[in-house]
């Protein structure tokens, strides 16, 4: 949650003061109500971090649906001076270039269409493709397409796709001048060859609307528009097309900070200045897939009409189906202002922000220059949408209208602190982590996208089988997602809600990794010196193994130094024995050592670098060379407790204990680790003896098999609807009720006596078979305003955190959507009921891709728009014309 100081303008605009590296102030439209919904995410601070951009003028400014985005957020606009140093980047338009809306009129009633709504949206769901990947009947050949990127809408048109009349009413006529194919690579030109004329997913529509409330009569007569009138929106954009450009430049343009010795607070707001060769190639290629995103939505237009007239029998012209406007709000254009009495060329930048206008305005077409630019806004699924023009008092706006830094985390180059990966993340040091797949609760590596730091409110808290362990701690904001089960379904809590409903979270016990090396001696070897060694760090490196010649350890100095000799061709010769002594409770105690050493180089070094890259060696590993590592770290700083049935190992070296900890993991085992006098940390394994003593020479014992398991689930969590309906037996009704964790082994045993009917077997067995188990939480104390970093996971948003004491915590990344709930919680949110039964039930017929698609789009998920609209015109820098209420959607 946003942190800093706003200061309030008037009712529907504040402030957000300069602060060290911002070059101009923020200024946020939104009323106390949507600051709210605002403040819950971290767009305020890209707000910031768009301030702090070379050549920006006057604001970073925010409309009123402002929410976390790539780079900058979405509903932010930024205009930069070209001709003092302004940049250009990709991050600030977005992924889905010229993502628009087209809004139809037709001269149908409600009374006409109510009885054909079924057939209509059938029909379009039919005719116009529509989901992710989505491939249409309109395809070309790359040197066609090429034409299309430059002709745009016009292409179209030409094509039979339209009318020449369409074109006077699409921003930019449908095409922007500047369009250069040659920027464009083949992987783009190839994925948008068979996509023109398609819907696509995410927030894409094609709606049938009935207006139902005229705001503004005046304007209203201007578009030809009444109450009860037939209109049709869609909303789509450049498809796979306008995302592969932008994947591509934003990579690109990271070379270009150190180049032209830009700083950004964010590598995702990556950028160039207009005038390089970098800055015009982007714009170039951008110009491509805006006028790409106008071909598709004329086409779509087309493939629309054709439906209506198949419906009611006929022609276009005789339905009236017109255009009114199509907008874009994902798009960077040069434009010219008067800014401080000077006429300026700037590059204006908007992100989930349309164009709005003004009366009189030279773009505009001529029959709407009495009244402003047509803007429109979507409504979400299920809500109303409205057109709106654009003010003179837009220009304000560029007439646009809408966990510690110590905290570790697992990653490729092993255990990285927040704050490490923070800095070399601005270096360009890329890094991938370990996530949850949602779905299949099985582990996936994906990239870490970004990372951010910001002010917020902290809390300590402590993560532990038993809570009574006050050192397992991570320091979180007090609203950072955590992970549960809830009814066996993995969810994300806020932590705050986590600590007072008293559920567990989910922490990680094993971890699969994609890479296989085969050195079972040398993994012995390096696990022994790395307990029992050192590399002499002179002139002349020498590897050094030292140990006490006792009889029971000979057995494990032999085949270190046949470890050594396999993996180098020549052996650890011995030394000298060293003698030492000490005073411990008041007697002297003596005790001796013998050194073995090589002093060939090449050894030296190669285990030397192993050394300094330890954690991410040891992930390499494949099982057996796992195996003896962990086994020549037990040799050497470990002993038994035969009783207790468990190893310990104790060490003080964070770097080595991470690598068993590592080790651990990849086996199935999680440790558990105290610190005792603040540095010696003490490992306890207790699972997979038997196979782990396979490995070791010194360290031998007789296990048994314990009475308790250890991998633990909440039995609450996992029953959760049987518990609260009272549907549940022994032996988990007790369990449930005292907030119990059950080991997996004997859930599965009961589960398999009940009747199957009862319980949901099948996500119980998928549970409880993950690489999670859980553990409980407990609240240390407040830490008051901290600063925390955040990274941004690519596809499943979650990664894994370290307590101080190695134990890996499944958390939620900041993500943010356009939204107040991601797509992937509203697919959550939304499970279990029927939203296109919903929608029906109040007159609106759904039609969608898929389940997922149709619930991530939920109502729910989105700021209210009628709020949104309401703080734009009453901000005055848009005037409500109309309301339009959905009859049938199509969504892809």
């Amino acid at each position: 949650m946003y942190q800093g100081k706003l200061e309030k303008i008037d009712d529907y605009r504040w402030r957000l003061p300069k602060t060290s590296g911002m070059r101009v102030p923020g200024l946020i439209y939104a009323d106390e109500n949507l600051l709210k919904d605002i403040f819950r995410d971290k767009a305020m601070e890209q707000v910031a971090n768009v301030a702090c951009l070379p050549g920006i003028l006057k604001y970073s400014l925010a409309m009123p649906d402002i929410h976390w985005g790539y780079g900058m957020c979405i509903g932010g606009v930024a205009a930069t001076d070209i001709d003092n140093g302004g940049i250009v980047g990709p991050g600030m338009a977005g992924y889905d270039l010229n993502c628009g809306v087209r809004l139809i009129k037709t001269n149908l009633t409600l009374r006409e269409v109510q009885s054909k709504i079924k057939d209509l949206v059938y029909g379009l769901y039919n005719d116009v493709p529509a989901g992710l990947g989505s491939k249409g009947d309109i395809r070309v050949s790359v040197d066609e397409e090429k034409k299309l990127l430059v002709q745009g809408a016009k292409w179209a048109v030409g094509k039979g796709y339209g009318k020449k009349e369409d074109l006077e009413f699409t921003e930019e006529n449908g095409a922007m001048e500047g369009a250069d194919p040659s920027k464009v690579s083949a992987r783009a030109l190839e994925r948008g060859k068979h996509q023109a004329g398609t819907l696509g997913s995410g927030n894409h529509f094609l709606e049938i609307q009935a207006i139902d409330q005229i705001y503004d009569q005046k304007a209203a007569q201007v578009f030809g528009l009444n109450e009860g009138q037939i209109t049709i929106m869609i909303h789509s954009g450049s498809r796979g097309f306008g995302y592969q450009i932008c994947d591509e430049y934003s990579r690109d343009m990271i070379k270009c900070l150190s180049k032209y010795g830009i700083s950004v607070p964010d590598r995702q707001l990556a950028c160039a200045p207009v005038k390089s060769e970098e800055g015009r190639a982007y714009l170039g290629a951008m110009r491509c897939a805006a006028n790409y995103a106008w071909a598709n939505r004329q086409c779509l237009m087309y493939l629309t009409r054709k439906t209506f007239e198949k419906i009611f029998g006929r022609t276009e012209k005789d339905l009236g189906m017109d255009l009114i406007y199509d907008v874009a709000h994902n798009i960077v254009k040069v434009e010219k202002y008067t800014i401080d009495g000077k006429e300026k060329l700037l590059c204006v930048h908007r992100k989930g922000a349309t164009r709005a206008f003004p009366p009189d305005h030279p773009e505009l077409p001529e029959k709407y220059k009495s009244i402003g630019q047509p803007v429109i806004i979507p409504g979400d699924m299920g809500r109303n949408s409205f057109l709106l023009v654009g003010t003179k008092k837009a220009e304000e706006s560029f007439y646009s209208t809408c966990f510690s830094g110590d905290t570790k985390i697992l990653t490729d180059k092993g255990i990285v602190s927040l704050g490490e990966i923070y800095e070399f993340n601005k270096l360009g040091l890329t890094y991938t982590t370990p996530s949850i797949n949602k779905d299949t609760l099985s582990i996936e590596w994906e990239p870490i996208l970004g990372v951010s730091k910001r002010n917020a409110q902290t809390v300590r808290v402590s993560i532990s089988q038993t809570n009574r362990s006050m050192l397992s701690t991570v320091d979180t904001s007090t609203d950072h997602k955590f992970s549960v089960f809830d009814n066996a379904e993995l969810k994300f809590e806020e932590i705050e809600k986590i600590l007072y409903s008293q559920k567990m979270t989910c922490v990680l016990d094993s971890i699969k990794i994609p890479w296989r090396l085969h050195y079972p001696r040398l993994s012995f070897l390096i696990g022994s010196l790395a307990t029992d060694g050192y590399i002499e760090n002179k002139k002349n490196k020498r590897v050094v193994f030292t140990q006490k010649k006792s009889n029971n350890k000979l057995d494990f100095i032999n085949y270190v130094r046949s470890s050594f000799k396999i993996a180098y061709g020549y052996e650890l010769r011995e030394g000298r024995t060293k003698f030492a002594g000490g005073m411990i409770r008041g007697k002297l105690m003596m005790g001796t050592a013998t050194d073995f050493t090589s002093s060939r180089r090449n050894s030296a070094e190669e285990i030397f670098a192993i050394f300094e890259n330890l954690q991410t060696w040891v992930l390499g590993l494949n099982e057996i060379s796992t195996f003896n590592f962990l086994a020549g770290i037990i040799d050497g700083d470990g002993t038994c407790n035969p009783k207790r049935n468990i190893i310990q190992i104790f060490n003080s070296d964070e770097k080595v204990v991470g690598a068993v900890v590592l080790a651990c993991l990849k086996l199935g085992i999680l440790p558990y680790i105290s610190i005792q006098r603040n540095n010696c940390y003490i490992i306890q394994i207790s699972e997979n003896l038997e196979e782990i003593l396979k490995f070791t020479k010194r360290v031998k014992f007789s296990t048994y098999n314990p009475k308790y398991g250890s991998k633990l689930f909440s039995v609450r969590q996992l029953f959760t609807e049987n518990w609260n309906s009272n549907n549940i037996k022994w032996p988990f009704k007790p369990k449930a009720d005292r907030n119990n964790l059950m080991e997996a082994d004997k859930i599965k045993k009961f589960l398999a006596l009940h009747s199957s009917s009862r319980y949901n077997v099948t996500r119980i067995i998928k549970a409880l078979n993950s690489p999670l188990r859980m553990q409980r939480v407990k609240k240390i104390k407040d830490l008051g305003i901290n600063e925390l970093y955040n990274i941004e996971i690519k596809n499943n948003h979650n990664y894994f955190v370290f307590t101080k004491t190695f134990i890996p915590v499944l958390v939620k990344n900041c993500h943010g959507a356009g939204r107040l709930m991601s797509r992937t919680a509203a697919i959550k949110a939304c499970q279990g009921r029927s939203i296109s039964r919903e929608l029906e039930k109040k007159g609106i017929i759904v039609m969608a891709a898929g389940r997922g698609t149709l619930a991530e789009e939920a109502p729910e998920a989105y700021k209210n728009v009628n709020d949104v609209v309401h703080v734009v015109h009453e901000a005055g820098i848009s005037k409500r014309v109309c309301r339009m209420r959905p009859l049938g959607v199509v969504k892809g």
